[in-house]
This record gives C-alpha cells, structure tokens and sequence, in this order.
C-alpha cells in the first residue's frame, strides 16, 4: 500500500517537474519474474527506471542510503534492500533470489555507482553471473537525460526534460557465455554523454559544486583555484590564471575571458586526469625528491560500520606516496597492497576500505574528496571516478 501511496504521489512530479517521456510503456509485463537494468544517472534513477512499469518493484541500494534514519525507512518501504558495496552480500543475494522466484519486479543499476558526466562507469561482471544463474527476463532502460537533470556533482537540479528509452523484456539464450552477456548489457545500458538538452530548459546557480569534480582549473592545472561567482553562480573562475566559463543546463563550460578553451564538464575533468598522469602526481619534483603523490596538511578520519554511528578517529597530515597511504595520529597506516577497495558515498564521502574495515577520509580545502579518490584508485589499480 505504502508503494502504490507513493507511485501515485511521485506522478504529478513525472510529468510536471521532471516531464518524464518515454518511448514505451505497455511492452512490461504486469506480471512474473522481471530484472529491470538500468544505467545510473542521478538520486532519482529508481524513479526514472520503474515509474513507468505500473506494478511493484523492488530495488537493490547501497546500504549507506539505510544509514539515513528517515531516508532508510522510506526507501525500505519502497521496496528497497540494501546491498554493500565491494563485498559479497549474502544477505543481499539472498532477498534478490527469493523476490525473483516469487514473480517480483527487481530494479538494480549494474554500473553500481552514478555517473558524474553520463560517461558509462564499469559494468560490475557479477550481473552476468546472476543473469545466467537466474535465466533472467531482462527490461533495458536508458535514462538520457539524467545527468543533466541533476548531474552528480552539483547542488541544484535543472528543469531539463528527463527522457527514457525503454526496451522489450527478453531472455538470454543459454548458449551465451558470462562474457558476452556482460558485453549486451554494456552495450544497451550506454548513453551519449554529450548529449544536449533540448526544447525549453531551466537552471539556476549551475557552476556551485562543479570544483568537486573539476578539482583543478581546466587552463592552468592549478589544484582547487576553480570556484563559482557570489552573484553570477553559474559561472566558474580561476584565481589563478583568471580564466572564467559560463555553464550551460546542458554542461557546456563556454568561455568568458579570451584564449580560454571550451569544455564540456566530463572534457574539462578527464584533461586533469591526463595533465596530472598515470599514476597521478600533483608536483613531479616533490615526488621524484619524496616519493610522496599527494599530500593534504590536514584530514579527518571515520570509522564507518554497519548499523552504528561514526565513530571519529581523530585528524592530521594525510600523504599518498608510492607504496603507502598515512594519516598522522591515526591508525591509518597501511601499503597500498591492503586497500580492497575506494568510493564516493552519499554526500561525496571518501570512503577507503581495507580488509573487511571502512573508513571515511575528510581531506581539507583546496583538496576535494574525488580528486583523493581517483589519486588513491589509480595508485591502487581500481577505476577512476
């Protein structure tokens, strides 16, 4: 009841805040075991994905959303079940196994992770081995607009039309190896992340956030000299070499100031990933000198567990060298050999796990938590952010 309660309410929103189009909506089937797939844009995802299937769903989410009290307690009414990232979750694989022989509805985003610019992130080879395990009935939904209706980085949303492309439920053939499903899923959950926003489109203080992504100037690679104006918000400048965009709802970065290049927002952070290398490193003099990659003057430490609070572990100097991650004063001490695994949580928390521990690492300005979270994964072999 609570599901239907809140599917009804979330309408007026479809059509009205988000004008939610898309290409099909009879094609799902009312009924019998479904895997809904979708690519993972925004917070909003499991509203853009299952809205449009007119029966109950259940979604597979990252348990740190039902470390929210009220949030937790919502989604869960939803139909939501939690799942840990970078683990095996038998808890988890075992709600998703009896709601699928049960002829439920499962919404999961098989990236695991949203986008920060529409650019697909790394497919998780584990959804091959549940389809097959299953002989799954797959719906492929593509959310188009997502990132731009709310992209990862920034603090406000944009009235951008939210468009979805919705493709028949099919089956695959048990010839298929956990390879090439793996590939099918990559291909049909793919969007064009230059995509523009088209017809009419609104959006105000459009640069506040974008420094968390574009961690350095896009000009002259000075780290955390980006920041939006105080009155004109949707702009963006250097302090240091005094470049200055405008950015569009459709994140474009136009240029305001002379020979200052133009960018489209996922452009201008994959040029910082290219100008500070493989691995990254902020200054090579230092690091040829020191071994040290990256060093902040002053980070918090977390501990994060299941179920309970934080717990603060205390704070100091933070250095990434070459075989080490140190926070002075702390119990953060360890080679880079023993970090599983490093994410962005909700609220752009840096989340580094090492063994079966989780900790939250808080670095202080001008450094943001993703430009410590690709340094560390690049350092460590695991994707970039």
């Amino acid at each position: 009841m609570f599901f239907w309660i809140c599917w009804a309410g979330i309408a007026p929103l479809c059509f009205l805040g988000f004008r939610w189009t898309s290409n099909q909506r009879a094609m799902t089937p009312r009924e019998g075991p479904l895997l809904v797939l979708g690519n993972h844009t925004s917070m909003f995802d499991p509203i853009f994905a299952a809205w449009h299937l007119y029966r109950r769903c259940n979604f597979m989410a990252s348990a740190a959303l039902f470390r929210i009290p009220i949030l937790g307690r919502a989604i869960a009414g939803c139909g939501a079940f939690p799942k840990e990232k970078f683990v095996k979750d038998r808890d988890s694989m075992k709600t998703l196994n009896d709601l699928y022989e049960q002829g439920e509805a499962i919404c999961m985003f098989p990236e695991g992770t949203r986008t920060w610019d529409g650019k697909q992130s790394p497919i998780l080879p584990g959804i091959a081995r549940l389809i097959k395990r299953l002989d799954g009935r797959v719906q492929f939904v593509r959310i188009q607009t997502g990132h731009l209706f709310h992209p990862r980085w920034a603090k406000y949303p944009r009235w951008v039309r939210v468009k979805v492309n919705v493709d028949e439920p099919w089956q695959y053939t048990p010839d298929m190896s956990e390879e090439d499903v793996l590939e099918v899923v990559r291909d049909r959950l793919r969007i064009d992340p230059t995509r523009h926003a088209t017809g009419f489109n609104l959006g105000f203080r459009l640069a506040v956030g974008l420094p968390l992504y574009v961690w350095a100037c896009p000009k002259c690679f000075s780290v955390g000299s980006l920041a939006p104006r105080k009155v004109f918000a949707s702009r963006v400048a250097c302090s240091s070499c005094e470049a200055e965009w405008k950015v569009d709802v459709s994140c474009r970065m136009n240029p305001l100031t002379p020979d200052t290049p133009k960018f489209i927002v996922g452009e201008a952070h994959q040029a910082l990933l290219e100008h500070f290398g493989e691995p990254p490193v902020v200054d090579r003099e230092v690091f040829e000198a020191t071994g040290i990659a990256l060093d902040n003057p002053r980070a918090e430490l977390w501990l994060r567990q299941r179920g309970v609070p934080e717990k603060a572990l205390g704070s100091g100097r933070l250095t990434l060298s070459k075989d080490r991650l140190v926070l002075e004063g702390t119990e953060l001490d360890v080679a880079l050999s023993e970090i599983t695994a490093v994410s962005i949580e909700i609220g752009s928390a840096l989340t580094v796990r090492i063994g079966d521990t989780l900790y939250r690492v808080n670095p202080s300005a001008p450094h943001t938590t993703l430009m410590w979270a690709h340094f560390i994964a690049r350092w460590i072999g695991q994707e970039s952010f």
